[in-house]
């Protein structure tokens, strides 16, 4: 039951709410998107628990050679599915540009800047917040990407990603401001 400014009451059935959430959706894709979001979510907490015993470059490349070694099966069996369906021509279709040398750059790039780079400094700064201090502070990263597209390339965003922005920014203020809780002395020890 609803108020209005008035005083009527007006009833909002099930189906009246539902049709404003109409344009939602949720997918297959959503589910790897959140199955994505808890995997990095527990690299977070684990690398709280052991990025201050290990030094950062040996450890990082740790793991950057574990998900080589998983990307490299996850081709090899794509390769095998795609030439049993349509042979040498739909292997090489994985990647058409394997032979352009700027395709290679902006790889080795992604990997030294956004991918070492970026784990190196994440668990520096690991050793100083908390696990979950530092998830709530990574998850600006939408905010950043978006103010890159705006300047890189023009890009705006709707009102309510800049809401979503909003809350991210509020919620990285309120969990570095807060005092430390006793969930979060949790963080510090192995898990």
């Amino acid at each position: 039951l609803l108020s209005t400014e008035g005083g009527d009451s007006v009833a909002a059935s099930a189906d009246g709410i539902a049709a404003g959430f109409s344009g939602l959706s949720f997918s297959g894709g959503d589910l790897l998107v959140l199955g994505g979001a808890v995997c990095w979510s527990v690299y977070i907490v684990r690398t709280a628990a052991i990025g201050d015993r290990y030094p950062e470059v040996p450890l990082q490349a740790i793991k950057t050679v574990a998900l080589a070694m998983m990307y490299t099966s996850w081709l090899i069996f794509s390769a095998i599915r795609c030439f049993n369906t349509g042979g040498w021509e739909s292997v090489h279709g994985l990647w058409l540009g394997w032979q352009n040398i700027m395709a290679w750059a902006l790889l080795l790039y992604s990997a030294v800047g956004p991918g070492a780079l970026a784990d190196v400094l994440q668990q520096n700064g690991q050793k100083e917040v908390s696990a979950s201090e530092a998830n709530v502070i990574l998850c600006s990263e939408p905010i950043f990407t978006a103010i890159l597209a705006f300047l890189i390339a023009g890009e705006t965003t709707t009102a309510t990603e800049n809401a979503g922005g909003a809350l991210v920014v509020l919620a990285a203020v309120l969990a570095s401001t807060s005092s430390p809780s006793t969930s979060d002395a949790g963080d510090e020890e192995e898990v």
